[in-house]
């Protein structure tokens, strides 16, 4: 039977076929008998024949014709050119997974020397790959890929990947087994473990053991309370399962001192929902591999990040705002590829420095965790996560079944629409999972108007500008003082110096943040009366003058 993917149609099902077996990581020789034996020997029957005898280019090209009537025209596979990226994949349809053709994947490596016995490291294996590749930029079905997780807008369906060949699939009324291709192709290179025999229901213990069970500070800054700072949590809990229906993606800021519990309750999050725990680090010179190693995190967590790192702020602006990079090919001139991540990305950190720009503290979600006074070892509590998997796992599934159903109603998309929220889609989500949690519609409203006005106070927090601009206000003179850019910028300097603080700004930043930045419309009023010369001027003065 042919396989939808190669149709084209990945909204249909096939009932005929039960979720097949994932292939061991280190493939057996083939028992005598078996279809892969038998592809075999007729592998070692071409490569014996007398009419290929003396030309290995002859050869591969028998061999690439023999895999590919096999592969495509019996199996149902199909060759995938990857959107936006034009990548070369191929899916199998005896095991419904997706194979990138590079020599580096070990996955295509195994399948390979498995069903037809030919090793990466001969140069025949080469040749056939250099034939795979040529089809496969002719004669490749375009299709975008997904990691971890879909959101099908048109289908109003959502699909996890169950790491095997197979995904979960989750309408808002039943949740299916249906082969990896049937409504969306999942590139299973993110190191995800399957949770084997999840028990989908409400067994209480999700929210306990992830979101309840964390030391939240009773008083923030900006007033969220412990409870509104749990329904943020879960939020974005549920949230990193949609990652489609979230363009704008917004960025969890944990902040703590040492001994929060801060990185472990993230940790236990991705041992949950992803089987694996991963922390990342960023560099002052690591911004072009940014996006390669969110690339292959669901959840990006960036862990005790307390340095400032100044392209960081940029970078996060242009992901949250779904952004892409696009990168020269290694090896070519003028060859690009597109990097598109559909990372969530999380941040621990005691100095959040690098995201107090109002730009980037727009785009966050804060909580604040106090010091544990109790203890237990990490250890432990990775070892009763995975334990209790199938549980959590399973009410995970339950509820995200729920919150479908509230997306496919419609009125949380409606809701957000009129509520004035720079993260729509977030608010969208939020509605819908705090119906299912059981809040009401203006609880989650006030959880979102305070955490707007908790992102005002981490922007204000060390605000090094607005302390300078009230010393440079102190002198009278200044107050309604036309200045350019330039000029303020060079007095602010020279403050900055005899205060001993860092202030490295240029003249556009400033003129920029003056016009732009939340923190300085709430202490200032900065107006434009004119020109002199081609630069703009300024006044400024504060708020209660």
């Amino acid at each position: 039977m042919a396989s939808n993917v190669v149709q084209g149609n990945f909204g249909g099902s096939n009932t005929n076929a039960g979720p097949p077996a994932s292939p061991p990581p280190a493939p057996p020789v083939p028992p005598p008998g078996s279809p892969a034996s038998q592809l075999r020997y007729e592998i070692w029957r071409l490569q014996h024949h007398k009419m290929y005898k003396g030309s290995k280019t002859a050869l591969a090209k028998g061999i690439f014709n023999f895999i590919w009537r096999q592969e495509i025209e019996t199996d149902g596979g199909t060759f995938i050119l990857t959107k936006p990226d034009k990548k070369h994949y191929f899916f199998s349809g005896t095991t419904h997974r997706l194979y990138e053709l590079s020599f580096r994947n070990d996955d295509l490596a195994g399948y390979i020397w498995y069903r037809y016995g030919l090793l990466r490291s001969e140069q025949l294996m080469k040749l056939v790959l250099e034939h795979l590749h040529a089809y496969c930029n002719m004669r490749g079905l375009e299709r975008e890929v997904r990691r971890f997780a879909h959101w099908s807008t048109r289908a109003q369906t959502l699909y996890l990947s169950r790491y095997n060949g197979t995904c979960w699939k989750l309408d808002g009324q039943y949740i299916d087994v249906v082969n990896n291709g049937e409504g969306v192709l999942f590139l299973d290179d993110d190191g995800g473990v399957p949770c084997e025999d999840p028990t989908i229901a409400r067994s209480g213990k999700l929210l306990d053991w992830l979101v309840n069970g964390v030391q939240y500070l009773p008083t923030t800054q900006g007033g969220l309370t412990p409870d509104q700072q749990r329904l943020a949590l879960g939020i974005w809990l549920f949230a990193v399962a949609f990652p489609d229906f979230l363009q704008a993606k917004p960025l969890l800021l944990v902040e703590g001192e040492a001994g929060s519990g801060k990185t472990t309750a993230l940790q236990l999050i991705q041992a949950t929902v992803h089987g694996r725990v991963e922390t990342q680090s960023v560099a002052k010179d690591g911004e072009r591999d940014f996006g390669v190693q969110m690339l292959r995190s669901p959840i990006f967590l960036l862990d005790n990040h307390d340095t400032f790192v100044d392209w960081l702020q940029d970078t996060l602006c242009q992901y949250a705002t779904g952004g892409q990079w696009n990168r020269r090919k290694l090896y070519s001139d003028d060859d690009q590829t597109v990097i598109r991540p559909q990372s969530f990305i999380a941040i621990t950190s005691r100095n959040p420095a690098s995201f107090r720009r109002d730009d980037v503290a727009d785009r966050c979600l804060v909580i604040r965790l106090e010091r544990r006074t109790g203890f237990v070892p990490p250890s432990a509590l990775f070892t009763q996560t995975m334990d209790d998997r199938p549980e959590l796992f399973g009410e995970w599934l339950y509820y995200l079944n729920r919150i479908v159903a509230e997306l496919r109603a419609g009125w949380a998309i409606k809701h957000a629409a009129q509520v004035a929220q720079r993260m729509a889609d977030f608010a969208a989500i939020a509605h819908a999972t705090g119906r299912v949690l059981g809040y009401s519609m203006d609880e989650v409203d006030d959880m979102l108007a305070a955490m707007a006005s908790e992102r005002d106070a981490l922007v204000n927090e060390n605000n090094t500008f607005v302390e300078l601009l009230d010393h440079w206000l102190a002198n009278r003179n200044n107050m309604l003082r036309p200045v350019t850019a330039i000029e303020l910028n060079h007095e602010l300097d020279d403050i900055a110096k005899r205060l001993s603080v860092v202030h490295k700004m240029s003249p556009n930043a400033l003129a920029q943040r003056l016009t732009r930045g939340r923190a300085i419309r709430k202490r200032f009023v900065v107006e434009q009366p004119g020109i002199r010369g081609n630069a703009r001027l300024y006044t400024i003065r504060r708020t209660e003058s």
